[in-house]
């Protein structure tokens, strides 16, 4: 049975560290915001033009400036990629708070009148501690599963609702952002180009039979050496201007030296660092340059862009069968150009279907020997787990101390989930990208259903099979469809673990999300003792962007533990809001005042989003079909059955309604809107082909003693 102690132990102390993060955060955001808010400072203006203004002194004042936040705001300061990502904290709250009503004032008392004694195949237990308030405490064949059952129905009508209204609100940004002036919305990016298309000008006229507007056509060029060159001159770059800023700032002192030769500093001349990377800088410059003339003269690969004059050509391109040729010609509506992962556009057609195989194979591989790790985790939430794995003096060591057992049980193996699984996004991003997809956000979407996978499977599946699972693997074998009713079994008896897991996200991930520890202490080290000059501090401070991909696999899996235990132990509930309440307030704080996107594919995650939503309510149906049966209501569990045809109906329905009208741009709005788009012939060449060839390093701005000119980091 749940143990109250642990669960209340591990309330207490995430409440007091997130208490004491929100204070801390509160009061460094007025004396540091180049790290805490800024968006809202001018020196960001280059990215972003039309910056926040600032919150003002108050220590709490961003509390209130959030609330006051319109979805219009944040469409127009942050995107709708940052948009969706904070709707969807609205709809797992407006779920979450619904839901309770029922959950708190019918379901928890019709559980917790219940008695306070079980039995199941004649086998009569005591329930005690949490679980009398869950669906553990109800009887067999009891009249009270009536209560359950009806709750099924409300809540995932509640969850199908809610996602109506978000799919709308999507729907109607979507529309507004196709109707904006972006160039990409005239560009077409073709992939397994013929081999007898190798430069621009023969996919220009070859694409020319079929439009007669082409302003451009590029075919992406692998330049790997020059791309090489680029970078180094880049280093050398900062490295001269480290230099130079040395030396104006010690005028009294040696010149600053490098080292010519060596090797992980080790041997090499010393030589004057100014004169040396100078030098260096200026033969980088010039090899550059020679590179770039030859690269523009050789042969393309196997992808390329096609920029039109109308979004109408575009628009067509994109989704037609252009020459009916298989494996060639594969069109696809343009990403930004700084959204395009240039290295994959160099993989052809079958080299893709290969890898794609390849990795959904080490995905699910991943996925099955992630299993062994995360179950042993999850089997360290008991005791008795512990002395099984003979670890009996811990055992008896915790015995002593209701504190110290509260820790293990209740806070210890939920933390350490939590950490285990944040390993995983470097590397499904690593695999996606592998696939050869052809943009970055692309491959966080792909990061993103991979991650989904490895919570549904190895948090939610495994946490809630760990502690019986190995004992009933024979049974499983020989009858697989036994698990459903080992879920049935299982899934009421470990409500209390996954309220905790809920608990201690709400009280660790957004705190820390806001206090940003991180960059706050890099940022301190390199602007105190490192950063020299203008481009080093503000390296220093940039916040980078935020990747919703990496983030929404947790907010999609606590939206799933919030549906499913809302009927069988409607405790989870308060946490729900207060996860999805926290994550509202503090997501629509970073992704206004904080992070600047490097790319916007306006939404473009949400219909995965969508899809991932309705499977987690079809899971929770399931679900409770099988607690259902393991009851034995003899007419409950036969009536769930009528749920399944319109959950999956209005599934199918949704993404017929909406999908064809979100996913492509609409053809009249290609003819409407075309009036102030710029065009840029160069904006879809190789980035390293049209890289600045004569590069020269930045004037000293020295920084000054005042805060301004110091970034934030004062003295005072």
């Amino acid at each position: 049975m749940a143990d109250l102690s642990a669960f209340l132990t591990a309330l207490v102390i995430n409440a007091i560290v997130a208490f004491v993060v929100i204070l801390l955060f509160s009061y460094l955001r007025t004396r540091r915001p180049r790290v805490y808010e800024p968006r809202s400072q001018p020196e960001l203006a280059p990215k972003v033009p039309n910056p926040p203004a600032p919150i003002g002194p108050g220590m709490f004042a961003w509390v209130s400036a959030v609330f006051r936040l319109t979805d219009d705001e944040i469409y127009a300061q942050s995107g709708l990629d940052a948009l969706m990502y904070c709707k969807f904290f609205t709809y797992g709250l407006k779920v979450s708070a619904m839901c309770s009503i029922y959950g708190l004032l019918v379901l928890i008392p019709v559980y917790a009148t219940a008695g306070n004694e079980v039995t199941i195949d004649g086998v009569t237990t005591e329930v005690s501690g949490i679980d009398v308030i869950s669906l553990s405490n109800v009887a067999e064949e009891s009249s009270r599963l009536w209560a359950t059952f009806f709750s099924v129905f409300l809540f995932a009508g509640i969850a199908m609702y809610n996602l109506v209204d978000v799919y709308k609100s999507y729907s109607h940004f979507r529309l507004l952002y196709f109707r904006e002036h972006h160039s990409h919305f005239h560009a077409v990016l073709l992939r397994d180009l013929p081999k007898e298309i190798t430069t621009g000008k023969a996919l220009k006229e070859k694409i020319s039979t079929l439009f007669d507007d082409v302003v451009s056509a590029t075919v992406a060029k692998d330049v790997k050496a020059l791309e090489k060159l680029i970078l180094e001159r880049d280093q050398v770059c900062l490295k001269l201007e480290h230099a130079e800023a040395v030396a104006i700032q010690n005028p009294d002192k040696d010149p600053p030296t490098a080292k010519d030769g060596g090797f992980l500093c080790i041997g090499g001349k010393k030589v004057n660092a100014q004169e040396f990377f100078g030098a260096r800088l200026d033969e980088l410059n010039e090899e550059i340059a020679k590179a770039q003339e030859e690269a523009k003269s050789s042969e393309g690969g196997s992808s390329g862009f096609v920029v039109f004059q109308s979004r109408k050509s575009a628009v067509t391109l994109s989704q037609v069968n252009s020459f009916g040729v298989p494996g060639n010609w594969t069109a696809e509506q343009a990403p930004e150009s700084r959204d395009v992962k240039w290295a994959n556009l160099f993989m052809g057609y079958y080299a893709r279907l290969l890898r794609g195989i390849l990795v959904s194979c080490a995905t699910w591989a991943l996925v099955v020997l992630w299993v062994i790790p995360v179950a042993f985790v999850s089997a360290l939430t008991t005791l008795e787990s512990l002395g099984d794995l003979g670890a009996d003096w811990l055992v008896d060591l915790v015995e002593t101390s209701d504190v110290l057992k509260g820790f293990l049980e209740g806070f210890l193996p939920t933390l350490a989930l939590i950490i285990f699984m944040a390993l995983l996004p470097p590397i499904l991003t690593a695999l996606t990208s592998a696939e050869g997809v052809a943009s970055f956000g692309l491959i966080s979407k792909g990061m993103m259903t991979k991650l989904y996978l490895f919570y549904l499977i190895n948090v939610f599946v495994v946490s809630l099979l760990a502690g019986s699972v190995f004992d009933q693997l024979d049974p499983i074998i020989e009858d697989p469809s036994s698990i459903i009713s080992l879920l049935g079994n299982s899934v009421p008896t470990t409500g209390i673990f996954f309220t905790t897991y809920v608990m201690i996200l709400a009280l660790s991930q957004f705190p820390m999300a806001l206090l940003r520890v991180g960059p706050l202490i890099v940022s301190w080290i390199k602007l105190k003792w490192l950063a020299k000059t203008r481009r080093e501090q503000e390296a220093a401070w940039y916040p980078g962007p935020y990747d919703v991909g990496r983030y929404l696999p947790v907010q999609l899996l606590v939206a799933l533990l919030a549906l499913v235990y809302a009927s069988s132990a409607p405790i989870i509930l308060p946490f729900a809001i207060l996860f999805f309440g926290f994550g509202y307030i503090v997501s629509r704080y970073l992704v206004y005042y904080v992070h600047v996107p490097n790319w916007e594919t306006g939404g473009a995650m949400w219909p995965a989003v969508f899809n991932r939503c309705m499977l987690g309510v079809l899971v929770y149906e399931i679900a409770i079909t099988a607690m259902m049966g393991i009851k034995k209501g003899k007419i409950q569990t036969p009536l769930m059955v009528l749920i399944f045809p319109p959950t999956i109906l209005f599934w199918q329905q949704m993404n017929k309604a909406f999908q064809p009208a979100v996913v492509f741009q609409p053809y009249v709005d290609a003819c409407e809107t075309e009036a102030g788009d710029e065009l840029d012939a160069t904006e879809y060449m190789t980035p390293a082909i049209v890289a600045d060839a004569d590069k020269k390093p930045m004037p000293y701005d020295p920084p000054g003693d005042e805060p301004e000119k110091n970034f934030g980091f004062d003295d005072s």
